[in-house]
């Protein structure tokens, strides 16, 4: 095999469609496909994708980008060596161990629907780092070393468990 016959693929799938692109040994392009899948928007502010529709871009992609390099005669089927993946940032979507098929849409990175979540997340962080500043500032004066079984520390813990407070 020839230094010619070698080719490395690439996945791009991305958050509106999907793309495979083929390249030789001196990195030009030899072979591409690009398909555009369905957005859905169930409620305003959330974003979803079918997880099938997806896999068969991808599927067409790389089949009509391999027909394509084929075509213009590169010898792809024998010298395809790798296919890389990039993949479209936090999408999230859930796979039956049993039947692995899809078990909901993909639920798409700049879906908002945990707005709320993450919000009370934040407000959270801000009142704990608040907390900690205001003990790490505290312990210089009393010379207390910082412990887990200090008092200060597992009170926040405990507040919820206190029928009094």
């Amino acid at each position: 095999m020839s230094k010619e016959d070698v080719f490395v693929g690439a996945i791009d799938q991305g958050t509106s469609s999907s793309r495979f692109i083929i390249y030789d040994a001196k990195t030009g392009v030899v072979g591409c496909h690009h398909v555009e899948f369905t957005q859905f928007y169930p409620q305003a502010g959330w974003v979803e994708h079918d997880p099938m529709e997806i896999l068969e871009s991808v599927k067409v992609c790389v089949a009509k980008a391999v027909d394509k390099a084929t075509a213009d005669g590169f010898n792809v089927d024998k010298g395809l060596k790798a296919i890389g993946l990039t993949n479209q940032r936090e999408t999230t979507l859930l796979w039956s161990k049993s039947t692995g098929l899809p078990l909901h849409n993909a639920i798409v990175w700049m879906d908002a629907r945990t707005s709320s979540i993450c919000r009370s997340t934040i407000h959270f962080l801000n009142f704990a780092s608040m907390f900690f500043t205001f003990v790490r500032n505290l312990y210089p004066r009393i010379q207390t070393p910082t412990s887990p079984f200090s008092f200060t520390l597992s009170l926040p813990s405990d507040l919820p468990y206190i029928s009094n407070v």
